[in-house]
């Protein structure tokens, strides 16, 4: 097969600078033998969270055709928030699993406290045997206001619901 090619423009913003990048973007076809030798899956286990908070996730790889000994497996996760045209990226690190034929952890990632209030998408890509798996999830990043005193009960307001705490 031929490989798929794609063409655009990347709109890229700085202060008061933009700037539109053609951009062609070619992707081979994965040989047959290569497309199911491994299964990857992304559980969110708190999909909404308030700024600043730990984004905690569990991550499994599954081997789907055995092989001798183990093999690495390069794990990066992007997370991307779209919301008026404005994009939102940040990466953590990359990590590094020495996979002999199932992996399933917990982990977490510190977001930043200045990430803006709105929904994200975590995507997470695993280079195995030169070819590159991926999948992804969403959560939703909520405001926190300062809290406010009403009678005996501290209230704190959080954007789309009330987090109560006595």
């Amino acid at each position: 097969k031929e490989p798929r090619v794609y063409t655009g423009k990347i709109k890229v913003r700085s202060g008061f600078t933009t700037k539109e990048i053609d951009v062609t973007i070619t992707i081979p076809e994965i040989p047959e033998e290569l497309k199911e030798i491994l299964n990857v899956d992304l559980e969110i286990i708190n999909r909404t969270i308030l700024r600043g908070d730990k984004l905690n996730y569990k991550l499994t790889l599954n081997r789907t055709k055995a092989t001798d000994g183990f093999k690495q497996a390069f794990v990066k996760i992007v997370i991307i928030g779209v919301e008026d045209g404005e994009i939102i990226y940040f990466t953590p690190p990359e990590e590094t699993i020495n996979l002999i034929d199932y992996f399933s952890a917990e982990r977490g990632i510190d977001l930043p406290e200045d990430l803006p209030a709105r929904e994200y998408r975590i995507r997470v890509f695993v280079e195995y045997e030169s070819v590159i798996f991926s999948t992804s999830q969403t959560f939703k990043v909520l405001e926190v206001y300062k809290p406010a005193f009403f009678g005996k009960a501290w209230f704190d307001f959080v954007k789309e619901g009330i987090k109560e705490s006595w």
